[in-house]
Protein backbone atom coordinates (compact mmCIF):
# COMPACT_ATOMS: atom_id res chain seq x y z
CA UNK A 1 0.00 0.00 0.00
CA UNK A 2 2.66 2.38 0.61
CA UNK A 3 4.38 1.90 -2.75
CA UNK A 4 0.94 2.39 -4.26
CA UNK A 5 0.47 5.88 -2.57
CA UNK A 6 3.89 6.60 -2.76
CA UNK A 7 3.51 6.20 -6.73
CA UNK A 8 0.36 8.51 -6.89
CA UNK A 9 2.58 11.13 -4.56
CA UNK A 10 5.26 11.48 -7.53
CA UNK A 11 2.45 11.64 -9.97
CA UNK A 12 1.05 14.21 -8.61
CA UNK A 13 4.21 15.72 -7.75
CA UNK A 14 5.01 15.78 -11.49
CA UNK A 15 1.28 16.50 -12.45
CA UNK A 16 1.32 19.70 -10.45
CA UNK A 17 5.07 20.98 -12.04
CA UNK A 18 3.63 19.84 -15.54
CA UNK A 19 0.56 21.94 -15.25
CA UNK A 20 2.66 25.26 -13.23
CA UNK A 21 5.12 25.07 -16.26
CA UNK A 22 2.41 25.19 -18.85
CA UNK A 23 0.39 28.00 -17.79
CA UNK A 24 3.73 30.00 -17.16
CA UNK A 25 4.51 29.29 -20.38
CA UNK A 26 0.95 30.78 -21.51
CA UNK A 27 1.22 33.31 -19.94
CA UNK A 28 4.98 34.69 -20.79
CA UNK A 29 3.85 34.03 -24.67
CA UNK A 30 0.08 34.89 -24.31
CA UNK A 31 0.72 37.47 -26.91
CA UNK A 32 2.72 35.65 -29.36
CA UNK A 33 0.08 32.35 -29.42
CA UNK A 34 -2.16 33.09 -31.68
CA UNK A 35 -5.61 32.06 -30.00
CA UNK A 36 -6.42 28.70 -31.85
CA UNK A 37 -2.86 27.56 -30.03
CA UNK A 38 -3.65 29.17 -26.86
CA UNK A 39 -6.68 27.50 -26.39
CA UNK A 40 -5.38 23.93 -27.33
CA UNK A 41 -2.65 24.18 -24.56
CA UNK A 42 -5.69 25.53 -22.06
CA UNK A 43 -7.59 22.72 -23.01
CA UNK A 44 -4.33 20.41 -22.44
CA UNK A 45 -3.51 21.51 -19.07
CA UNK A 46 -7.47 21.09 -18.02
CA UNK A 47 -6.80 17.65 -18.81
CA UNK A 48 -3.81 17.47 -16.55
CA UNK A 49 -5.99 19.56 -13.90
CA UNK A 50 -8.20 16.75 -14.57
CA UNK A 51 -6.19 14.06 -14.19
CA UNK A 52 -4.67 15.38 -11.03
CA UNK A 53 -8.01 15.76 -8.94
CA UNK A 54 -8.56 11.89 -10.18
CA UNK A 55 -4.95 10.55 -8.64
CA UNK A 56 -6.02 12.34 -5.93
CA UNK A 57 -9.13 11.22 -5.25
CA UNK A 58 -7.33 7.72 -5.52
CA UNK A 59 -4.79 9.16 -3.17
CA UNK A 60 -7.31 9.61 -0.62
CA UNK A 61 -8.85 6.36 -0.91
CA UNK A 62 -5.15 4.83 -0.58
CA UNK A 63 -4.43 6.66 2.60
CA UNK A 64 -7.74 4.88 4.52
CA UNK A 65 -5.31 1.75 3.81
CA UNK A 66 -2.15 2.95 5.39
CA UNK A 67 -3.80 3.13 8.18
CA UNK A 68 -4.70 0.15 8.92
CA UNK A 69 -1.42 -1.54 7.09
CA UNK A 70 1.25 1.47 7.56
CA UNK A 71 0.85 2.55 10.41
CA UNK A 72 0.01 6.16 11.86
CA UNK A 73 3.64 7.88 11.32
CA UNK A 74 3.51 6.48 7.76
CA UNK A 75 -0.73 7.89 7.93
CA UNK A 76 0.02 11.20 9.21
CA UNK A 77 3.09 11.70 6.40
CA UNK A 78 1.24 11.26 3.41
CA UNK A 79 -1.89 12.98 4.85
CA UNK A 80 0.27 15.94 4.91
CA UNK A 81 1.60 15.36 1.28
CA UNK A 82 -1.92 14.57 0.22
CA UNK A 83 -3.36 18.18 1.92
CA UNK A 84 -0.48 19.97 -0.01
CA UNK A 85 -1.48 18.01 -3.21
CA UNK A 86 -4.80 19.09 -2.88
CA UNK A 87 -3.99 23.01 -1.88
CA UNK A 88 -1.92 22.70 -5.02
CA UNK A 89 -4.33 20.95 -7.46
CA UNK A 90 -6.75 24.01 -6.73
CA UNK A 91 -4.42 27.01 -6.90
CA UNK A 92 -3.52 25.61 -10.56
CA UNK A 93 -6.81 24.83 -11.34
CA UNK A 94 -8.17 28.21 -10.15
CA UNK A 95 -4.73 29.84 -11.96
CA UNK A 96 -5.93 27.97 -15.33
CA UNK A 97 -9.68 29.38 -15.44
CA UNK A 98 -8.22 32.12 -14.26
CA UNK A 99 -6.18 32.83 -17.28
CA UNK A 100 -8.44 31.55 -19.78
CA UNK A 101 -11.32 33.91 -18.98
CA UNK A 102 -9.33 36.79 -19.22
CA UNK A 103 -7.97 35.76 -22.19
CA UNK A 104 -11.37 35.18 -23.79
CA UNK A 105 -11.95 38.65 -22.31
CA UNK A 106 -9.42 40.34 -23.87
CA UNK A 107 -10.43 38.01 -27.53
CA UNK A 108 -14.00 39.56 -26.53
CA UNK A 109 -13.05 43.05 -26.45
CA UNK A 110 -10.78 43.11 -29.71
CA UNK A 111 -13.58 41.40 -31.19
CA UNK A 112 -16.31 44.31 -30.04
CA UNK A 113 -13.42 47.03 -31.07
CA UNK A 114 -13.05 45.46 -34.56
CA UNK A 115 -17.07 45.90 -35.01
CA UNK A 116 -17.34 49.10 -33.91
CA UNK A 117 -14.97 50.03 -36.65
CA UNK A 118 -16.49 48.04 -39.13
CA UNK A 119 -19.97 49.76 -37.80
CA UNK A 120 -18.33 52.95 -38.36
CA UNK A 121 -17.22 52.37 -41.54
CA UNK A 122 -20.05 51.22 -42.52
CA UNK A 123 -22.49 54.12 -40.44
CA UNK A 124 -19.93 56.61 -42.10
CA UNK A 125 -20.82 55.56 -45.64
CA UNK A 126 -24.01 55.39 -44.79
CA UNK A 127 -24.19 59.12 -43.79
CA UNK A 128 -22.53 59.91 -46.96
CA UNK A 129 -25.22 57.87 -49.19
CA UNK A 130 -27.72 60.00 -47.18
CA UNK A 131 -25.94 63.28 -48.16
CA UNK A 132 -25.91 62.25 -51.73
CA UNK A 133 -29.46 61.23 -51.64
CA UNK A 134 -30.68 64.66 -50.06
CA UNK A 135 -28.17 66.88 -52.31
CA UNK A 136 -30.04 64.40 -55.52
CA UNK A 137 -33.72 65.56 -53.99
CA UNK A 138 -32.68 69.36 -53.28
CA UNK A 139 -31.20 69.32 -56.77
CA UNK A 140 -34.53 67.82 -57.98
CA UNK A 141 -36.55 69.70 -55.89
CA UNK A 142 -34.58 73.29 -56.82
CA UNK A 143 -35.33 72.05 -61.13
CA UNK A 144 -38.50 71.41 -59.97
CA UNK A 145 -39.27 75.00 -58.63
CA UNK A 146 -37.07 76.01 -61.59
CA UNK A 147 -39.29 74.62 -64.16
CA UNK A 148 -42.31 75.94 -61.79
CA UNK A 149 -41.18 79.52 -62.06
CA UNK A 150 -40.94 78.99 -65.94
CA UNK A 151 -44.54 78.11 -65.69
CA UNK A 152 -45.58 80.66 -63.53
CA UNK A 153 -43.84 82.99 -66.27
CA UNK A 154 -45.56 81.92 -69.29
CA UNK A 155 -49.00 81.90 -67.34
CA UNK A 156 -48.27 85.10 -66.14
CA UNK A 157 -47.08 86.41 -69.63
CA UNK A 158 -50.12 84.62 -71.31
CA UNK A 159 -52.32 86.46 -68.79
CA UNK A 160 -50.97 89.43 -69.40
CA UNK A 161 -51.52 89.61 -73.58
CA UNK A 162 -55.40 88.38 -72.73
CA UNK A 163 -55.79 91.29 -70.64
CA UNK A 164 -54.24 93.72 -73.01
CA UNK A 165 -56.60 91.75 -76.11
CA UNK A 166 -59.66 92.35 -74.15
CA UNK A 167 -58.74 95.59 -72.87
CA UNK A 168 -58.58 96.85 -76.57
CA UNK A 169 -61.99 94.83 -76.95
CA UNK A 170 -63.01 96.89 -74.27
CA UNK A 171 -61.69 100.25 -76.13
CA UNK A 172 -63.16 99.75 -79.15
CA UNK A 173 -66.62 98.94 -77.83
CA UNK A 174 -66.78 101.91 -76.04
CA UNK A 175 -65.92 103.70 -78.98
CA UNK A 176 -68.38 101.85 -81.04
CA UNK A 177 -71.13 103.08 -78.60
CA UNK A 178 -69.64 106.67 -78.64
CA UNK A 179 -70.46 106.25 -82.15
CA UNK A 180 -73.95 104.76 -81.70
CA UNK A 181 -74.66 107.46 -79.15
CA UNK A 182 -73.83 110.58 -81.78
CA UNK A 183 -76.00 108.68 -84.37
CA UNK A 184 -78.57 108.76 -81.67
CA UNK A 185 -78.43 112.38 -80.61
CA UNK A 186 -77.80 113.41 -84.22
CA UNK A 187 -81.23 111.38 -85.33
CA UNK A 188 -83.16 113.50 -82.64
CA UNK A 189 -81.68 116.52 -83.50
CA UNK A 190 -83.17 115.83 -86.93
CA UNK A 191 -86.84 114.49 -86.22
CA UNK A 192 -86.53 117.82 -83.63
CA UNK A 193 -85.51 120.38 -86.57
CA UNK A 194 -88.42 118.05 -89.04
CA UNK A 195 -90.62 118.96 -86.25
CA UNK A 196 -90.14 122.26 -86.14
CA UNK A 197 -90.08 123.18 -89.85
CA UNK A 198 -93.58 121.13 -89.89
CA UNK A 199 -95.14 123.32 -86.90
CA UNK A 200 -94.03 126.31 -88.85
CA UNK A 201 -95.34 125.40 -92.04
CA UNK A 202 -98.64 124.47 -90.25
CA UNK A 203 -98.26 128.41 -89.11
CA UNK A 204 -98.24 129.96 -92.04
CA UNK A 205 -100.60 127.98 -93.70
Amino acid sequence: MADEIQFMHEELTNLSNEIQSGIDELKKNAKRFSPDVRNEKVAYLQDRVNRSKDVLASFRVELREVLKEAGRATYSDYEAKGKVHNANVNKLATDLETFRVAEEKKELLKGAKAKKGVEEEKGGNATIEKAKEVQHQTAAALGRGAQLVQKMEEVGLETNLHLKSQTEQMKNTNADVEKVDAGIAAAQKAVKDIARKMASDKMIM
